[in-house]
């Protein structure tokens, strides 16, 4: 095969946040992130379980009972939609076809990474009011042609803010994106990051 002809397939991996979830990480939200083992007792709490043989991410703290990935001990950092190619020598493989939870949706556009992130700000939506803050960053990835803009749904949470939204993966060393749910420590005083600082913050996990 020709480089000309390698075949080359869009993909949205899902293992979307559910209204359960949505109440499990506000909770969340609300507790102090100064104590790692606090923290991660309150997971544990909540049926998410260690990462096991078959995870290879050495990064990841928890799993949590639908099949996402928790990263982070100082912040909460939980990916639920990834958008990427598959085919190349690249990315020959799919990497989430063997992850319990994850469902695979081929051939599709940018638009239905979209949707599923958008499903996930009204979840929230829906539980805690209107976002406090809409952020849109100037973001870039092997899946588009140019500059696009990312769209981040805030919600202030006492020393906590709450952040949905997406990013480029830096596990594939940013060449796709994913959609994820943040916990990050602010103190209530402070300002709402905006820009350069808010993607410093989005990657500090």
């Amino acid at each position: 095969m020709t480089d000309d002809e390698i075949d080359l397939r869009d993909y949205v991996a899902v293992c979307p946040v559910t209204e359960g979830q949505v109440r499990q990480i506000i909770g969340l939200a609300d507790m102090s992130w100064d104590d790692p083992e606090a923290t991660d007792a309150a997971m544990l709490s909540l049926g998410w379980s260690e990462p096991d043989d078959t995870v290879q991410l050495s990064e990841v703290q928890r799993v949590t009972d639908q099949g996402q990935f928790v990263f982070g001990e100082d912040g909460f950092f939980m990916p639920f939609a990834y958008f990427y190619t598959v085919g190349g020598e690249a990315s020959p493989d799919d990497p989430f076809a063997s992850f319990p939870g994850w469902s695979l949706r081929r051939d599709v556009a940018r638009g239905d990474f979209e949707a599923v992130i958008n499903n996930a700000v009204e979840l929230f939506t829906a539980s805690i009011g209107l976002p406090d803050h809409t952020v849109a960053l100037r973001g870039s990835s092997s899946m588009t042609l140019g500059p696009i803009t990312w769209r981040h749904a805030a919600w202030r949470r006492d020393k906590n803010v709450l952040i949905v939204g997406p990013k480029s993966d830096a596990m594939s060393y940013h060449q796709f994106e994913e959609g994820a749910v943040h916990i990050i420590p602010l103190a209530v005083d402070a300002p709402f990051p905006e820009g350069d600082e808010l993607s410093r913050l989005l990657y500090n996990w």
